[in-house]
């Protein structure tokens, strides 16, 4: 085994031993250094700086990969443009530095301590921020691509246009914090109290609570009332008119009576009554007659009396509706928890009850799916096809009538 840590201690890069001596030295020495020599880049890799004090350290542009530096004093360092891919920097000090450019892709910073450090542009993808402590830090245009921000401290802090892309961020304070503009965020009971976000943010919560509460729900009554009017108005019609018809074969029957009657009599009348009668029964419409059927009125308003663009449509805007419905209410209440406690509610669910083991009954699953949010993105994008699909088949059956052509005075 010790064979073993030896070889890999071996295959690891080694920092340049003249370089690590001066910066033993004391920061003063090192920051002389740097000023007298602007154009050698320092090579620092693989170097043990543990509990090192590099407060006001000049380390902008050093190579600095795998370096073992936990407990480090880097306060107000300057390691901008560095490179400190794999490096360690568990519970270090970071405390207004500057690493802007910097690259920290697999760095391990549990615990660091990163308040107001500049990290714009900076390179985070994969890394360990666990329980950092990044309260008023800039880490716009930031790259954190599958970074790891479980309690996470980001108060205040600058996420404009940086890359979140399946970063953890479960239970991360995100008070005040500034995400416009972001890509890839997922929140997870995390909080976002005060947050700035972009007017159409395209995180999964934002796209939910927007579509399916709020101002929203309004718009989308109107847009069923107007794909709504036309089978409304074509069923409300032929109602009216089979209520006239009936009314008409009520008098109709009744002056039959009276002609009965007059020719019983002999009357002169009695005979042009019955030919005029006659002739306005064959006229009137009934399902004995050719041209003619019943239809009851559910299937008038979805249009099975037409082709399936028609009865397509209103299907579509039945399950639509049904749909949202069943959306808003599951994210309704969400949105109102978070409303009340700042938190946004849990991406998914773990499976795992209060103690820690594996739930031991299916039925508790269906009350969790209630209290988060991930799934629900599937039956979004099924409501939205479905929108899609009734907005362009009214488009196309408004066209069809709006050309129909009518014959009006010269």
């Amino acid at each position: 085994m010790a064979e073993d840590k030896t070889e890999s201690r071996e295959d690891e890069p080694q920092p340049n031993p003249e370089h690590l001596a001066i910066l033993m030295k004391g920061v003063a020495a090192w920051n002389k250094w740097r000023e007298e020599n602007p154009n050698v880049i320092p090579d620092l890799q693989g170097a043990d700086l543990s509990e090192a004090d590099l407060a006001n350290a000049e380390l902008s542009d050093a190579k600095l990969a795998n370096a073992y530096m936990p407990k480090a004093n880097l306060k107000n360092a300057n390691l901008k443009s560095a490179i400190l891919v794999n490096a360690t920097l568990g519970g270090a000090h970071l405390e207004n530095a500057n690493l802007e450019n910097a690259n920290l892709e697999n760095a391990q910073l549990v615990y660091s301590h990163l308040k107001n450090a500049k990290l714009q542009n900076a390179n985070l993808k994969n890394a360990d921020l666990m329980i950092a402590d990044m309260e008023n830090v800039n880490l716009s245009d930031g790259h954190l691509e599958n970074a790891l921000l479980l309690d996470a401290n980001l108060k205040n802090a600058s996420l404009n246009y940086a890359n979140l892309r399946n970063a953890v961020l479960a239970d991360a304070l995100l008070e005040n914090t500034d995400l416009r503009n972001t890509t890839g965020l997922r929140l997870d009971s995390t909080l976002i109290k005060n947050a700035h976000f972009s007017a159409r943010a395209s995180d999964p919560w934002s796209i939910l609570r927007r579509s399916y509460t709020g101002p929203r729900i309004i718009f989308n009554i109107l847009m069923l009332t107007a794909f709504m009017i036309p089978y409304v108005a074509k069923t409300a019609g032929w109602v009216g008119i089979n209520h006239i018809q009936e009314e008409v074969k009520q008098c109709m029957a009744n002056l039959q009576s009276v002609a009965d009657k007059l020719e019983i009599d002999q009357h002169a009348m009695a005979k042009p009554m019955q030919d005029s009668l006659t002739a306005i029964n064959e006229r009137l419409p009934s399902e004995n007659k050719e041209g003619w059927r019943k239809s009851s009125v559910w299937r008038l308003i979805i249009g099975l009396d037409k082709g399936w663009t028609f009865w397509g449509t209103a299907l579509a805007l039945i399950a639509y509706n049904f749909c949202r419905g069943l959306l808003t209410w599951i994210v309704a209440p969400m949105r109102d928890a978070e409303e009340r406690s700042g938190f946004s509610p849990r991406y998914r669910i773990d499976g795992r009850g209060p103690n820690g083991k594996l739930l031991k009954y299916l039925w508790r699953i269906p009350g969790q799916l209630t209290e988060c949010y991930g799934w629900l993105i599937w039956p979004h994008r099924f409501v939205s096809a479905l929108f899609i699909f009734a907005v362009g088949s009214f488009v196309y059956h408004a066209y069809q009538w709006l050309m129909l052509p009518l014959t009006i005075p010269a």
